[in-house]
């Protein structure tokens, strides 16, 4: 994989902002919490013709185009899933180079459920209830304090010993070349899911910005100040409130998201009982404490079943209202979201070929199946975002305000962020194309750089 040095960006953006929080959004009571002008009122056919081809694309969807454009997307009847008639058509509408795909913003896969295929660390809460163990070893209640090290403030909680079941795993395991390791951990488990789930709630919401700042390459120029620029948003006074939820809920998922990609170690004076040595020195943890793999399992509950599930669909669907609002002045917001959203992507990815390594697969990365729909994933996002541009060469030509006041609406300092990205991403022209045609999976920059190919075709999956 190519290293993570990149020209940078010559001005800082400073500091995320530290007082960062993003609090439970309230549902709309309209399903359209973006403004939108609505659907159009459906209209008598003019003849059963018409009313057989509305049911046959009915059947596998209208393109992107036709649906952003609310007209009719009439199929090919030689290739009912290729290039729709209506696209065929001349027209000298500048997004119309765009492929015609059919795809929808709400199959984008946000989140993976786990790292590889059969990984289960416990059957217990298969069916995504929050529940407490009922049978415990002990009545004794110990309190433990757990870090990922990207923040000074662990989190505490309450632990008991539980008496484990045939499906819970006890050990942990890890491959050093050809010899495959393992530990085996005492039984401990949350004493409390709903506490447990409380705690992480807060902790995202208060620490969110710190543990996202920890975590990102501030000599990436692009990436910190996209990113700086996205928080500024979410809280400016000049932005519309659905797009200042909607960039915070990304934001919470984004760090949701890091918190199930890296172990936790137990860090205060309760260690279990453990020795320091637990895990030698072949394993990426060698001297720390880990968590037995119960509770890694009530973390993967709380944290993708119960938050990151619950943003997925809110998200997706403020996202698409964003979009298909069409006014000039919710493209940046478009933009912003897309980049995180990708970014994510990248990160999800490149910790699944890590997980892969770490335990001597033989294949690039431990999940195949999730990889592939987050790269499908990738692709609808990225097609959405083509769309929006409506053919301008935004990122290639420079921000130009008269020429591009149809797709977006920008003030002054917005404006100088656009030309700024433009002019990065014509430094690093030859680095993003190195890392999109030599399929450099694993690399931050893989979907990011697809934002900026004015000429852009949905790329394969593994």
């Amino acid at each position: 994989m190519e290293g993570k040095n990149v020209p940078s960006w010559d001005e800082s953006y400073g500091q995320l902002p530290a007082g960062y929080g993003a609090d439970e959004p309230q549902r709309s009571q309209s399903p359209h919490v973006v403004d939108n002008p609505g659907r159009l009122p459906r209209g008598v056919y003019k003849n059963r013709k018409d009313r057989e081809e509305t049911a046959q694309t009915r059947g596998v969807g209208a393109c992107i185009r036709c649906r952003m454009q609310r007209i009719r997307c009439v199929l090919n009847p030689d290739d009912p899933r290729g290039v729709c008639i209506t696209c065929m058509k001349p027209t000298k509408f500048k997004a119309s180079r765009l492929p015609c795909l059919r795809y929808k913003l709400t199959e984008v896969r946000l989140f993976t459920e786990s790292m590889a295929p059969g990984l289960v660390w416990s059957t217990r809460w298969q069916d995504l209830q929050l529940k407490d163990i009922n049978v415990w070893a002990s009545s004794e209640t110990r309190t433990i304090k757990l870090t990922q090290d990207y923040v000074a403030t662990p989190l505490t909680f309450q632990v008991r010993q539980f008496v484990p079941l045939e499906s819970d795993m006890l050990d942990r395991r890890w491959a050093h070349g050809s010899v495959k390791k393992s530990v085996t951990l005492p039984p401990y488990a949350f004493a409390n899911m709903r506490e447990a789930l409380e705690i992480y709630k807060d902790f995202i919401n208060r620490e969110g910005t710190r543990h996202l700042y920890s975590i990102l390459d501030r000599n990436d120029g692009l990436v910190w100040a996209t990113y700086g620029t996205a928080i500024k948003a979410s809280n400016s006074p000049t932005v519309t409130e659905p797009e200042k939820i909607l960039l915070k809920m990304i934001v919470r998922l984004w760090v949701a998201s890091r918190m199930t990609t890296k172990s936790e170690r137990i860090c205060g004076d309760d260690i279990l009982d453990m020795p320091q040595n637990l895990l030698d020195e072949t394993h990426p943890m060698h001297g720390q404490i880990p968590i037995p793999p119960v509770m890694g399992a009530q973390i993967e509950t709380l944290i993708t079943h119960n938050i990151m599930a619950r943003l997925k669909p809110r998200i997706l669907e403020q996202l698409y209202n964003l979009i298909t609002a069409n006014k000039p002045s919710n493209w940046l917001s478009t933009y912003l979201c897309t980049f995180i959203l990708l970014h994510d992507c990248s990160l999800k990815v490149a910790k699944n070929a890590v997980y892969a390594r770490k335990h001597g697969m033989k294949t690039q990365f431990a999940n195949m199946d999730a990889i592939s729909e987050i790269q499908m994933g990738a692709n609808i996002l990225l097609a959405y975002f083509h769309y929006s541009c409506k053919g301008y060469r935004v990122f290639e030509d420079g921000w130009k305000e008269g020429k591009m006041k149809s797709m977006a609406s920008l003030n002054e300092e917005q404006a100088q962020f656009i030309q700024k990205t433009a002019d990065y991403v014509k430094i690093n022209k030859h680095h993003f194309a190195k890392v999109v045609d030599q399929k450099l999976y694993e690399h931050e920059h893989y979907f990011i750089a697809q934002l900026y190919d004015d000429d852009w075709k949905p790329k394969p999956t593994v």
